[in-house]
Parts: C-alpha cells; structure tokens; sequence
C-alpha cells in the first residue's frame, strides 16, 4: 500500500526522488536498509549526550514523564498555557526547511 506518495510496489528510483519530505527520506531509508538499520541509528542516537541542556522542568515533574531515559529539554520544551502547570513532556523540533514539529511521549 502507498505511504504518502511512496509506492513500495513501484520503482525505487520514482520514490528516492519523491524523498525530499524527512518522513519520506525515513520511510526510504527503512525499506531498504530494514529494522535492523533503525535500531542501530537509534542505539547511537541515544548515547548523544548534550554538553549546554539543562532538564530542570523534567526533574521537576517526574510523575509526568513516561520513561525515565528520555529527558525533556528546557530550551525546547512545549510550555503550557493557562494551566496550574505548563509542564508536558514535549519538545519543540525545527528541520532545516523551517518546518517546525512538536515530539512527545
């Protein structure tokens, strides 16, 4: 079944190119690299230790975060509004293009 304007039937070359959208470069990537792939990209990603993040919010609010390991950052977090706490485990992330996402648990 197509993801987007992925065919995963079709030529490979029709959907490299159709690769410019990052959800579509990781649908890409994970056809034709496998699982396998991903989870090492992960392991390493996962030892990244920032230098300059604090986490203050996140150690603040403990029973608000789902896993342990994954931390919120102060400078990037989603702030709450009109709220007794503006504390949710979310993270504003801009590509390059300016698009901008919010990840959470």
């Amino acid at each position: 079944e197509p993801i987007g304007d992925l065919d995963t039937g079709g030529d490979r070359q029709m959907y490299r190119r159709k690769a410019e959208d990052p959800r579509m470069t990781f649908a890409s990537v994970t056809l034709e690299q496998g699982a396998l792939y991903i989870l090492k990209k992960y392991r390493r990603v996962h030892r990244y230790k920032l230098m300059q993040a604090t986490f203050q919010a996140y150690s603040a609010n403990p029973e608000k975060n789902r896993y342990p390991d994954v931390r919120c950052m102060d400078a990037t977090r989603v702030i709450l509004t009109g709220r007794p706490c503006d504390y949710i485990h979310a993270n504003w992330i801009k590509f390059a293009d300016g698009k901008k996402f919010i990840c959470t648990q």
